[in-house]
């Protein structure tokens, strides 16, 4: 493998790329402090048993040994980690944490996803009230504005809606995997035939339906209003409605839309679920929910959490592609106009020093970057 090469899926970053993403990073680090967030962070690496309990996102994992032997791997994910230390330490609870990092998983070659992702976000701990998820929803609204997103549409789900009705008509284990697995990659012809045992149950009408519970917030709330579900279940929708109805009143040009026939983000997450995306990328955006049962991976008390993962490199891209990028101005200066050309550089936007010795050469570095050349020498722009 030659030197100059880098890996499938991992990348390098300079220039514009490396400005624009730095700056989305600074604005949700600022945007989360000023909230009153403390900043957390974790390594890169992890023992893979922190992860393997969970399937994060069914990806595959990196996976090396320390120097002691044990198996550790690139952080797929960066909650699971969070709970990690959270369960180790003295942290008072509850509490509200920021991060951002880089995480690692190998996807199929040709998806178009990068293995090497940059994810923020924000954990809320020790909060079972919904106004943990009001707050989510808030910053994910208000950080779309100050990254001068557009208009923004928001997804919300229920994690184990589809297992939980499931559950209530058979005990088998495969039928049940098989029929979610139908139900989420829309192989509708095979779900069909699958729930096609369950025709005398009190629920036949929403599994013909099912495969179709996704759209506008309303519309989904009125499919399934006729429907008695257990106590257990009828509080989740109950608590999703009433979360539709704050948004309504609070953000009422909000694009409220609701997913019960798809896969929940993440395998941990245990109730509502949320995700945003913009018509300026074909990938949610912000993507989060309540994981009220993480914590018992490593601990026995059962702390209530939610979470908001933002995807760092696609709005960097996004806020690339509506840059007008402004030309770098080249400022060119003898050795006893110093003091010129350090004034001449903090007052333009984009400017930057030109440290050859000779005209010809200064306007050639101008000319091979698009730039153009401000000549203290001769006091003016050419």
């Amino acid at each position: 493998m030659l030197k100059n090469q880098l890996p499938t899926g991992v990348r390098d970053e300079l220039g514009i790329n490396a400005r624009i993403k730095e700056t989305t990073v600074n604005t949700i680090q600022n945007y989360f402090y000023q909230r009153g967030f403390e900043k957390i962070k974790t390594p890169v690496i992890e023992y893979q048993d922190v992860f393997e309990d969970y399937d994060v996102g069914q990806q595959r994992l990196f996976k090396f040994l320390s120097a002691s032997g044990n198996s550790v791997v690139l952080r797929p994910d960066m909650t699971l980690p969070l709970a990690r230390v959270l369960s180790s330490t003295q942290v008072k609870l509850p509490a509200k944490f920021y991060y951002s990092g880089d995480i690692f998983r190998i996807n199929k070659a040709l998806s178009g996803s990068q293995d090497e992702m940059t994810q923020a976000g924000a954990e809320l701990i020790g909060f079972s009230s919904m106004k943990a998820e009001q707050e989510c929803l808030s910053m994910m609204i208000e950080l779309a504005q100050i990254l001068e997103l557009d208009s923004i549409q928001i997804e919300l789900g229920l994690a184990r809606f589809v297992k939980q009705i499931l559950e209530m008509l058979t005990d088998n284990i495969d039928q049940i995997h098989a029929i979610e697995e139908a139900l989420f990659s829309k192989q509708i012809t095979k779900y069909n035939q699958l729930i096609a045992a369950f025709d005398e149950s009190e629920y036949t009408s929403l599994l013909k339906i099912w495969p179709r519970l996704f759209g506008p917030a309303q519309d989904v709330l009125d499919e399934i209003f006729p429907y008695k579900f257990p106590e257990r279940l009828q509080e989740k929708v109950t608590e999703l409605r009433q979360l539709v109805s704050w948004l309504q009143v609070r953000y009422p040009n909000q694009n409220v839309e609701i997913d019960l026939s798809t896969r929940a983000p993440q395998d941990y997450y245990t109730g509502i679920t949320f995700q945003a995306y913009s018509s300026q990328s074909a990938t949610f955006l912000f993507s989060g929910g309540r994981y009220d049962h993480l914590l018992n991976h490593f601990q026995k008390e059962k702390v209530a959490a939610i979470g908001l993962g933002i995807d760092v490199d696609q709005i960097a891209l996004i806020s690339q592609a509506d840059c007008q990028t402004t030309p770098m101005t080249y400022i060119y200066f003898n050795d006893n106009q110093w003091e010129l050309a350090e004034q001449k550089l903090m007052e333009l936007d984009k400017a930057t020093l030109c440290l050859v010795d000779s005209l010809e050469e200064a306007q050639k570095v101008a000319d091979n970057n698009d730039g153009q050349l401000l000549d203290l020498t001769a006091e003016v722009i050419k």
